[in-house]
């Protein structure tokens, strides 16, 4: 019964994925009705084929001031994949795979008063990106997406792995953001203030960094990312979302990695520790 199931979801997401084609293909131009801009961000890694077609809808919405598409296969030639010519396109091949925390140090390298980062299997729709970026100008204090979980850490006799619930096409308040992220500047120096605190952090700081500068999580900056407002970040419902069909592969998703979770974990408890202790101080 898990083999057909698996099977109907995998011939879903194939349709969802054409019709996603086609409709992108006869959008016409959005624009929004302020003169607010915002810079895009989009990490290649595996997922070639969805490059192009994620860059031509983003480039339909007419507030989008830049699109910057960061290569993180050098094996690749992104050029190869990415043919559209538009003077809002940015490319960046990184030297060598970098973790997807290198997107806010793009972004601060960038100016902007907002930015929207997209992962390379969330094959967004240009209205969605108008919603979705409506809703950071209207509360700039928090981040926004459309796609989130709550945390539920667990119990020290139950194990070490986060319970999660998942939550899309709704209105409502949740601890973390996936799949694409809309921040203001602000935002994006919070992450780097966290970032700072949790390189002091010596307990776990050699089981969460990617590099020996401390610069980048191996996993985990949309936990960063989520916990970067003044207040619990917040996704709503813009329409269906549609996902690369491999978005649950292994070797191709990052969730599939070993000790993805327990890294993960040590970063949720970290932050919430800080936080917990800044409250206090100032009380």
């Amino acid at each position: 019964m898990k083999i057909i199931f698996s099977y109907l979801r995998r011939i879903r997401r194939k349709v969802l994925y054409w019709i996603w084609l086609r409709k992108i293909s006869n959008s016409p131009d959005i624009t929004l009705d302020t003169d607010a801009t915002v810079v895009v961000i989009l990490l290649s890694y595996k997922r070639m084929q969805n490059i192009e077609p994620i860059v031509s809808s983003v480039l339909k919405c007419r507030f989008v001031k830049k699109i910057i598409v960061s290569n993180n296969n050098p094996e690749v030639d992104i050029h190869q994949w990415l043919t559209t010519d538009d003077s809002r396109i940015k490319i960046i091949n990184q030297p060598a795979r970098m973790p997807s925390g290198v997107r806010w140090h793009l972004a601060d390298k960038e100016p902007s008063e907002y930015y929207i980062a997209i992962d390379d299997d969330l094959l967004i729709y240009p209205k969605q990106l108008k919603g979705l970026f409506e809703c950071l100008i209207r509360e700039p204090e928090i981040p926004h997406g459309l796609f989130g979980s709550n945390i539920q850490l667990p119990d020290p006799g139950n194990g070490k792995k986060l319970h999660l619930s998942y939550y899309k096409r709704k209105e409502m308040e949740v601890d973390t953001l996936h799949s694409i992220y809309a921040v203001s500047r602000s935002h994006v120096d919070n992450i780097f203030f966290y970032l700072s605190k949790l390189r002091e952090n010596t307990e776990i700081r050699s089981d969460i960094f990617y590099n020996k500068e401390c610069t980048l999580l191996s996993v985990g900056d949309d936990i960063l990312t989520s916990f970067c407002g003044l207040g619990q970040p917040k996704i709503h419902d813009f329409g269906c979302l549609v996902f690369c069909k491999t978005g649950n592969d292994p070797g191709i998703a990052i969730h599939q990695r070993e000790n993805f979770w327990d890294c993960r974990l040590k970063i949720t408890k970290a932050i919430k520790v800080f936080q917990v202790s800044e409250m206090a101080q100032v009380d």
